[in-house]
């Protein structure tokens, strides 16, 4: 017997109701027995690819408290993952963690460790590293990580993690990796570089420029520093665009002795600003080099013309009064 269209539309229909009610309740009766299952128990894995392994899987079971020993006789329903994940969270070691439950029936919990990228060292005392979005770990006597040190007291306006890109920029150079072994933070516009060659120390200024900062500095160690020496100044700045400043250590006058002054991007030239004992030309960093440096010419100038009329006025003897010439005396006529 053929069917009408009618007909066919209807057994579709209903076959399609029947396959949605039975995947409900399929889903229900599955979800019932998967609510009062018991855990077959917990695998922890930790993903450390580092050398020195200061998060195990004993050390997390640990952290877990009586969940390991219970877990075979506790219902996966009654188990919250949510929770296993922010309390794992709160272990300092760690920086993601991921907390499943299998179809086997098992918890699984996997750990990846904190990827430290800096060691930091404050005022107070305290050390720890940090890793790139800013969490700390304790720096324990038993391991030790290879990572740039940092010295420097930092705040919510000041984070450390804002060296991080500089830090990058070290590491990304063979030769200032080997070069520098320490960054101080004075503050957010005074970063010092500490090389391994003592001797001076580097300005580079804010967080800003690197490429240009760290080029200008080594065209100052290449046309410079191998003539003058290692400690002849006891701070080059790169602070200032365009220019490179050292102030000499024994300096009697706090300006800067030596500039390195860029006549454009490609050629730089060198000149030297001599400054006399008696002219006081301090860098203040809040004005640009070019300033100081017009300044300093002045007041030497200044101070220039006035020795010279110091000189002129005791050197110079004064000219005696010429005297009055005699007056002839005139007999009176009678």
């Amino acid at each position: 017997m053929k069917m009408t269209p009618l007909k066919r539309s209807w057994l579709f229909a209903g076959l399609t109701l029947l396959v949605i009610v039975y995947m409900a309740v399929a889903w229900f009766l599955t979800a019932n027995a998967a609510g009062s299952r018991l855990c077959q128990g917990v695998l922890i894995t930790v993903h450390d690819t580092s050398e020195i392994h200061f998060v195990t899987p004993r050390e997390l079971s640990e952290e877990l408290g009586d969940l390991p020993k219970t877990a075979r006789s506790t219902r996966l329903s009654d188990i919250d993952i949510d929770s296993i994940e922010r309390m794992l969270y709160l272990f300092d070691k760690i920086e993601r963690v991921n907390v499943n439950k299998l179809s086997s029936g098992k918890i699984l919990i996997d750990v990846w460790p904190m990827r430290p990228v800096a060691r930091i060292f404050d005022s107070a005392g305290h050390s720890y590293y940090i890793n790139r979005a800013g969490k700390r770990i304790a720096a324990e006597p038993g391991y030790y990580l290879d990572v740039p040190v940092i010295k420097g007291d930092f705040n919510p306006d000041f984070p450390a993690t804002s060296l991080i890109p500089l830090i990058d920029y070290i590491e990304s150079d063979p030769e200032w990796r080997d070069a520098i072994s320490m960054i101080e933070a004075r503050g957010p516009g005074d970063i010092i570089l500490v090389p391994i060659i003592r001797g001076h120390v580097i300005n580079i200024g804010d967080s800003t420029d690197y490429p240009d900062k760290f080029r200008r500095l080594k065209l100052m160690y290449s046309k410079v520093m191998g003539a003058k020496g290692w400690d002849f100044y006891r701070e080059i700045s790169v602070k200032w665009r365009g220019q490179v400043v050292g102030i000499r250590r024994n300096a009697v006058t706090s300006g800067p002795e030596y500039m390195l002054d860029e006549q454009n991007d490609e050629e730089a030239s060198v000149t030297t600003a001599e400054l006399d004992e008696g002219v006081k030309a301090p860098v203040q960093a809040d004005k640009p080099i070019p300033a100081a440096k017009a300044k300093l010419e002045r007041l030497q100038k200044e101070a220039k013309k006035e020795a010279s009329d110091e000189k002129k006025s005791e050197t110079q003897v004064p000219k005696k009064p010429e005297k009055e010439p005699k007056k002839e005396k005139r007999t009176p006529n009678i």
